[in-house]
């Protein structure tokens, strides 16, 4: 567990504090949501409980910082990536993960993306972005 620590500290300070110090206004970064949802598919749902998750969770969680979550059923997932697909327990730890993530997170967006078109779902993004940027 200590060198998962290590590695996500050294993760976080390159790939997010260092751009943001620096003025970067980072568009995408899952590698926070992604990393609970490995830690939750190899060591099971009770990490959320820890000190790692709740870490996780603080070190991004702020007015300015804004989650989009999309998600779809397995079903649908397979349909559209074929053989490319993640092991259903995997998709689930990852579903588990990021639920929970969107739960604590201040500024989230959760789509379904099975119940909607693309242009929906783009749509729904983009006034919900500019919501959130009139708001801060």
């Amino acid at each position: 567990m200590l060198i998962e620590l290590v590695s996500l500290l050294l993760m976080l300070f390159t790939r997010v504090f260092l751009k943001k110090i620096t003025g970067y206004i980072i568009v995408v970064e899952r590698y926070i949501a992604g990393t609970l949802a490995d830690l939750v598919y190899i060591h099971g749902e009770p990490i959320l409980n820890s000190t790692i998750s709740r870490f996780l969770l603080k070190t991004v969680n702020n007015n300015r910082n804004i989650f989009i979550y999309l998600t779809a059923d397995y079903k649908t997932i397979v349909g559209r990536r074929k053989l490319m697909s993640e092991p259903k327990n995997y998709i689930e730890a990852q579903e588990t993960a990021y639920r929970w993530f969107a739960r604590h997170f201040n500024n989230c967006l959760v789509v379904d993306t099975s119940k909607s078109t693309i242009e929906d779902t783009q749509k729904t993004i983009q006034d919900w972005i500019m919501q959130h940027i009139k708001i801060n």
